[in-house]
């Protein structure tokens, strides 16, 4: 793997988890505004699903200057009192997205947001159409928002169907 080396750092690290390194302007362009807003207060180390991203990704800025991991590398974390949280952000990300990390944050006590994401109330799948379903659902949906100590959904829209789903 072409991973940078994670070792100890003098500042606390914030973990940034989205879908990077595709070359999407958006989702782009949002982890560099969080690494260079980030950068003076924490280590940031981007969390990245590298199934899928662009070839050569680790030369493009700001994977080349900040440590990366595959996402679901749970060990390479070494969750510590040095992890100051865990940052889930950027562009369209389903709601759900990361839940590993973020149950892994939480159990070691690490702050925990969720950003510009949407909420998918997969409404239009005939699987949900039953209450129970519906319930199974809406329970799901709300034990992962609670994983996060800041939420904040992409869009009104999100935001109200999150809302009539108990979240």
């Amino acid at each position: 793997a072409q991973y940078a080396t994670i070792a100890p750092k003098d500042k606390p690290t914030l973990v940034v988890s989205g879908f990077y390194a595709r070359g999407n302007c958006g989702d782009e362009s949002l982890l560099q505004c969080v690494c260079e807003a980030m950068q003076s207060d924490f280590e940031i180390l981007i969390s990245l699903d590298e199934h899928g991203a662009y070839q050569g990704y680790w030369d493009w800025y700001p994977y080349d200057r900040f440590d990366r991991v595959h996402q679901t590398d749970l060990g390479m974390f070494r969750w510590s009192e040095k992890y100051a949280g865990l940052l889930v952000g950027g562009g369209g990300l389903p709601f759900g997205f990361a839940a590993h990390q973020a149950v892994h944050a939480r159990t070691y006590q690490a702050a925990t947001a969720l950003a510009g994401v949407d909420f998918s109330a997969m409404d239009g799948d005939p699987r949900l159409r039953g209450q129970a379903q519906r319930a199974a659902f809406a329970l799901a949906a709300r034990q992962y928002a609670d994983l996060f100590d800041f939420r904040a959904l992409r869009t009104r829209v999100a935001v109200e169907s999150a809302a009539a789903h108990g979240v």
